[in-house]
């Protein structure tokens, strides 16, 4: 069972929002789905920005920085198409910068 397989109907509408958002923000954005969150490069040589997780039955979007310790430069919950808008700005910066 992949990570989708496990979203409720609300979950996956949303998701499936957030995803077309981040499949655009260039042609070389790679979605690679795997058991517990799906994960967003820039190219195939898998330059990761951000994932996407189900936490405590919530979406969160973590922005990944080569340039931060760890790699985690912030996690954002997406309850709510608004909260895909404001976290769009953060997300397009993690791209442009891998």
């Amino acid at each position: 069972m992949d990570f989708t397989e496990r979203l409720n109907e609300q979950e996956r509408t949303l998701f499936d929002a957030l995803r077309s958002k981040l499949k655009v923000l260039g042609s070389d954005v790679v979605e690679q789905v795997r058991m517990h969150r799906v994960v967003y490069s820039r190219g195939f040589s898998f330059r990761d920005f951000c994932e996407v997780t189900l936490k405590q039955r919530k979406l969160v979007l973590t922005l990944i920085s080569p340039y931060t310790q760890g790699g985690v430069a912030g996690s954002i919950p997406i309850m709510s198409n608004d909260d895909i808008g404001k976290a769009l700005p953060l997300v397009r910066d993690a791209y442009e910068r891998v």
